[in-house]
């Protein structure tokens, strides 16, 4: 889910840099059930991730701890019935225990076994890293994370510099720029549209906009 500027902190968020090898780009995406209000983090009711260069992909669906917003409902499609089970656009899904969820993302990522490993989310700064990170810290599980990933991406940035002038929500550059209509607002369909843009950037392009999973913690 994309949220406005300034939905977080600002922390020591410096670009980060690698001195060999070829790094693994990951994107990412969640869903949640809510945006972030008054710096209180939304619950996640969606987790997806997808390698650029394999287009193997992670998705899973959470079951949240507490309702989800009834505009947020219309947008994504998911909510929860009476019975608490997750519904997505009317029908019923499998959804795990946040934690469990969590901890099935990290050994999916550690499978990659590099450590040049890089999350990219759009506006991942403001949004998607700072809800992440909260998770993993309630869920105990952000030692996993650090041990699988270098370092973030803020796609944002990224096209904001290099494709200027135009609407750089994400649904409007996969059409201007791909030419393509996806599923946006589901994760999973978002992260593999992200990965087509992000193919139209060098590395280096995306580096620039990199940071430490430490400076969105820094700011919690």
């Amino acid at each position: 889910m994309e949220q406005l500027p300034g939905a977080a902190p600002h922390g020591n968020f410096q670009p980060d840099k690698v001195v060999t090898g070829e790094p693994t780009f990951i994107t990412l995406d969640l869903e949640t059930t809510d945006l972030i209000r008054g710096g209180i983090m939304p619950h996640i009711t969606q987790i997806a991730a997808a390698d650029i260069k394999s287009n193997t992909c992670f998705a899973v669906y959470c079951k949240p701890k507490v309702p989800i917003c009834s505009e947020v409902q219309k947008i994504t499609g998911i909510s929860l019935n009476d019975d608490g089970d997750m519904v997505v656009n009317g029908r019923c899904v499998e959804s795990l225990d946040i934690k469990l969820a969590l901890e099935q993302l990290c050994t999916w990522l550690l499978n990659f076994k590099t450590s040049k490993l890089y999350i990219i989310a759009h506006n991942g700064q403001m949004f998607d890293m700072p809800v992440l990170m909260t998770a993993l810290k309630k869920t105990g599980t952000i030692n996993s994370f650090l041990k699988a990933v270098s370092g973030c991406i803020d796609s944002l940035k990224v096209f904001r510099k290099k494709f200027p002038n135009r609407s750089h929500k994400q649904k409007d550059l996969v059409f201007d720029l791909l030419g393509m209509t996806y599923e946006s607002h589901n994760a999973e369909g978002d992260v593999k549209a992200l990965g087509k843009l992000v193919n139209l950037c060098e590395s280096s392009e995306l580096l620039s906009a990199s940071f430490s999973p430490l400076a969105v913690i820094n700011t919690l």
